[in-house]
């Protein structure tokens, strides 16, 4: 290969490099003093077990505007309205957090949540999928481990078989599925 024809594989490559998009980082959202005190006042609540306060404090959290406490405030929220025995709508809290915030690294923890609200409401084949999701996810060991016992439980106890069963198999694999039930029988 000349010369010349090497440099002008090198200046197309550079061109096609320069001209296709890369994928954004997402710009980090704006700081907020009243949102970090809105999360401060409602996790003090939530750790005495003051659920109705909490709430308060995370609802007024989430409507402010887009601030670096958001997406864990949606979290709170959803944990919060489980705690007090409103499933259904810390259900749609949970499954509300990725759309509005696809980056958040509070994703697996909300899919554990919304499988925990699915089981609550006796959705069992839906919580079982959640469950799984969690486990395929990018979510820390101890987040995983939660899913795997809730799984196991919801597997051992017979809660779902047939469809259901052959579905979350699907999801998960055969391979993980019994990993899964494994560490949950512990």
């Amino acid at each position: 290969m000349s010369r010349r024809t090497l440099a002008l594989c090198l200046a197309l490559s550079c061109l096609v490099v320069a001209l296709v998009p890369a994928r954004a980082q997402p710009a980090p959202a704006p700081y907020s003093t009243a949102a970090d005190k809105l999360f401060s006042k409602g996790l003090k609540y939530y750790a005495k077990g003051q659920y109705p306060k909490a709430r308060d404090a995370f609802v007024d959290l989430v409507k402010q505007p887009l601030n670096q406490r958001s997406s864990a405030g949606q979290l709170m929220l959803g944990r919060t309205l489980f705690h007090l025995g409103e499933y259904e709508r810390a259900l749609q809290v949970a499954q509300r957090l990725e759309p509005k915030y696809p980056d958040s690294p509070y994703l697996p923890d909300a899919c554990l949540l919304a499988g925990d609200c699915c089981y609550a409401l006796q959705r069992y084949a839906e919580a079982a999928l959640l469950y799984g999701r969690v486990l395929l996810a990018n979510a820390s060991l101890p987040l995983k481990g939660q899913a795997a016992e809730r799984l196991a439980g919801v597997v051992k106890n017979e809660l779902i078989a047939g469809q259901a069963l052959d579905r979350l198999r699907g999801q998960v694999g055969e391979g993980l599925l019994r990993e899964a039930l494994d560490f949950g029988a512990v």
